[in-house]
């Protein structure tokens, strides 16, 4: 249907100025599943200060600019649609939606085609997965391996 390939596209494009901006620089790529805190350790590298209204529920004080966008979701729900990315230190550093997005596949086919192009245009590309524990309960650690799988395709590129 047509708003699910409009809604693809814009995603791609979204993501495209992030990728773009990684052209030639050494790159440090969050991975992980929904909900497992890619976004919120982004703030914490950054300086963020969190503030903690409830258990495992964080409210953010910005300690970069370019981290205003960056928003923190809660219970599992992603607020990170597209690449987002930003400079510190000498590294571009990348969040993207979580691996098995929960709001759609054309979240996840854009996530795809973003992470090849990352790691096509970075000097160097170093990716930290982020793991929550509750990956370790329920589906006896199905989602630790779609994430490995898709980190061995993405290298394997």
């Amino acid at each position: 249907p047509k708003e699910w390939l409009e809604s693809l596209s814009t995603l791609i494009t979204q993501s495209s100025q992030v990728w773009l901006r990684c052209t030639g620089h050494q790159v440090i790529m969050l991975w992980g599943n929904t909900g497992s805190g890619k976004t919120t350790l982004l703030h914490y590298i950054a300086g963020s200060t969190l503030k903690e209204i409830a258990r495992d529920k964080f409210d953010v004080d910005h300690g970069h600019e370019a981290l205003s966008d960056f928003l923190v979701g809660h219970d599992l729900t992603s607020q990170t649609r597209s690449l987002a990315g930003f400079m510190l230190d000498g590294f571009f550093l990348v969040d993207s939606a979580g691996q098995s997005d929960t709001r759609g596949h054309e979240i996840d086919i854009s996530t795809a085609v973003a992470h090849q192009n990352v790691s096509k245009l970075a000097k160097s590309l170093r990716i930290v997965v982020v793991i929550s524990c509750a990956s370790f309960n329920g589906d006896r650690h199905g989602r630790l391996r779609d994430i490995a799988a898709a980190a061995g395709r993405l290298v394997s590129n």
